[in-house]
């Protein structure tokens, strides 16, 4: 798993190596937010070349909208499976199920701490899993992950707070003394 790299750290932006530029040049600024808002990345040169900006795909579903969360989605779900290859062909028995639950929350807790995605786990639903299924060799896990989602609309809300008047005169009164 080691040899992929890890998504979420590519940040926001990604270096484009050759690209066929548009007929409508496009800069940093109103243009390039307004059309990522509509969910369409841009390519916008920033002086030190080529790079795609924004941070939503084209997508109507709220939960995949973002594309750091897809390729984070994509990066883990490749990784499990190529993990869990060394399964395939091994005897069916209690020991290797549970060291594959056990491998793959072992997986799910390194991305937790690479802060890759906020949580995960890996699991055995019987319910998935009827017996003639698990006879014929086919066993399903079931697993589930939470990428973080950037953080794009930071909001403040500012506030007076008169009280600091009477902190000010406490310490003026203190001085004086």
């Amino acid at each position: 798993m080691a040899e992929q790299e890890n998504p979420i750290k590519k940040g926001r932006s990604d270096v484009i190596r050759a690209a066929r530029l548009s007929v409508a040049p496009m800069t940093y600024g109103a243009h390039s937010n307004y059309l990522n808002e509509q969910h369409v990345n841009t390519i916008i040169n920033i002086g030190s070349g080529f790079i795609t900006w924004g941070n939503r795909g084209a997508t109507g579903d709220d939960l995949w909208v973002f594309l750091a969360v897809r390729r984070t989605a994509d990066f883990i779900n490749e990784a499990i499976e190529k993990a869990y290859m060394e399964f395939v062909d091994k005897p069916f028995s209690a020991a290797n199920v549970k060291l594959m639950i056990e491998s793959g929350n072992a997986a799910m807790r390194t991305f937790i701490a690479e802060g890759a995605i906020i949580g995960g786990k890996v699991w055995l639903d019987q319910d998935l899993n009827e017996p003639i299924a698990l006879a014929s060799g086919r066993i399903t896990l079931s697993l589930d992950f939470e990428p973080p989602a950037p953080m794009e609309d930071i909001r403040f809300i500012a506030h007076r707070n008169i009280e600091y008047y009477l902190e000010l005169t406490k310490a003026a009164l203190q001085a004086a003394a």
